[in-house]
């Protein structure tokens, strides 16, 4: 029972990790895949708050964000928490 309990928990903390790394990795797809490295204006045009030059560079910053902390969110919940807000 006890050893069931570990595997869970390693288990459930292994898809956590995945998890983060996977939201990191979308935001640098999103943002260098499918629109090269800044220079396809066509988010910039309909949303220019959010998508200007500074957004941009602010959601690869939120990807290493979520990279820095796949392998020990358990340690910062309030940090972990504005990830959902």
């Amino acid at each position: 029972m006890h050893n069931t309990r570990k595997t869970e928990k390693k288990r459930a903390t292994q898809e956590c990790k995945r998890r983060f790394l996977l939201a990191g990795l979308y935001n640098f797809i999103g943002v260098l895949g499918f629109y090269p490295i800044f220079t396809d204006t066509t988010l910039m045009d309909n949303d220019p708050i959010v998508f200007s030059w500074l957004g941009q560079i602010s959601i690869l910053l939120w990807g290493l964000a979520y990279w820095s902390v796949a392998k020990r969110f358990w340690q910062v919940p309030v940090f972990t928490l504005g990830f959902s807000a």
